[in-house]
């Protein structure tokens, strides 16, 4: 499959003391959420060993004892910290192509003190490796936030940034692909993967450790690879993460930045076992996110889209319904 044409982001730059190396990043990064949706992001000051570490913590909750994994199983979207297996067939961006399966687990992590309790004690160093990565990606997606923002020329990004900081949610979503998965289900219907999709969120940082992220490039209608092989170390992503565009920044930017549809592919069947660890940042929960007022000369630009929450998303889950969220937020004619 054919690599993606984003950018890899050095994020070293965007703190460059050279202006016009900073410019040029923030210039990049703005061509990239425009584009795509998506870009690499190397130098971004989470250690290998972080990686690695978070990595490992969940490869080993996933060969915990049957019990363990069965006291956090639900299927209530409603709950802040969930594992389970999951059967997914939702419709849209085109998809079409039947039901893919996968394990989960869902972790609120921020403030991570009022949640880090309720997160699996197993192994034991879980809580300790996840949470110190949970806080560096939050860390890391708020300073890539920023320069978004700027490049969207919004006429007053500060409080929308300080209610990110201060009250906005951050969820930890692991997902684990695994041959086992088809048998434990009796589904050889079901492929290994998930469809494509959008996530409601401002931004998404991804780690994967293999190939199978595939992004659909809006310029071609094609799907390519998010990052090259070689850029993938077993345990975790050598120095390079992926950065997603969701609905809520779509939907801020007034559809200049686009939320990224992407997916995951199947993996071989006599040899998959594939995570990738997500951390979701969004605003606060009932936050109402809306077209940020954004002039056009003298003109005040027309909103696109109705402001919708993060729980109306939920409520949309909750009832079951297979059109994707942000084609109910967009305001037609």
């Amino acid at each position: 499959m054919e690599l993606s044409r984003s950018p890899i982001i050095d994020f070293s730059h965007l703190h460059s003391p050279n202006p016009e190396t900073r410019a040029k990043a923030i210039d990049q990064i703005a061509t990239a959420c425009r584009t795509f949706g998506f870009f690499n992001v190397i130098n971004h000051g989470i250690s290998d060993e972080t990686i690695r570490d978070a990595v490992d913590a969940n490869r080993r909750f996933e060969e915990a004892p049957p019990e363990v994994k069965e006291a956090l199983k639900s299927g209530d979207v409603y709950q802040p910290v969930r594992f389970g297996t999951v059967l997914d067939s939702r419709g849209g961006h085109g998809s079409g192509c039947g039901t893919f399966v996968r394990d989960f687990l869902k972790l609120y992590s921020f403030p991570l003190e009022d949640w880090i309790e309720f997160w699996p004690s197993y192994p034991t160093d879980y809580r300790s490796k996840m949470g110190k990565y949970s806080k560096e990606t939050r860390n890391l997606s708020i300073s890539l936030l920023k320069p978004m923002l700027e490049s969207l020329h919004i006429t007053d990004p500060s409080p929308l940034l300080h209610k990110v900081t201060s009250e906005g949610m951050q969820m930890m979503a692991v997902n684990h692909y695994h041959t086992g998965l088809q048998q434990q289900l009796s589904n050889s219907a079901a492929q290994i993967g998930i469809p494509p999709h959008t996530d409601h969120t401002l931004i998404t940082v991804l780690l994967q450790t293999s190939p199978g992220l595939h992004v659909l490039d809006p310029t071609d209608g094609n799907w390519k690879e998010a990052v090259a092989p070689s850029e993938i170390i077993q345990g975790g992503a050598q120095n390079t993460l992926q950065v997603l565009v969701g609905d809520q920044l779509e939907v801020l930017s007034n559809g200049r930045y686009r939320g990224a549809v992407h997916r995951v592919s199947q993996c071989s069947p006599d040899n998959c076992s594939r995570i990738s660890v997500a951390s979701l940042l969004s605003f606060g929960m009932d936050e109402v996110v809306e077209p940020a007022a954004v002039m056009d000369g003298d003109e005040l630009l027309k909103p696109l889209y109705k402001g919708r929450s993060l729980r109306d998303l939920i409520n949309h889950l909750a009832s079951g319904e297979k059109l994707p969220f942000i084609e109910t937020l967009r305001i037609m004619g």
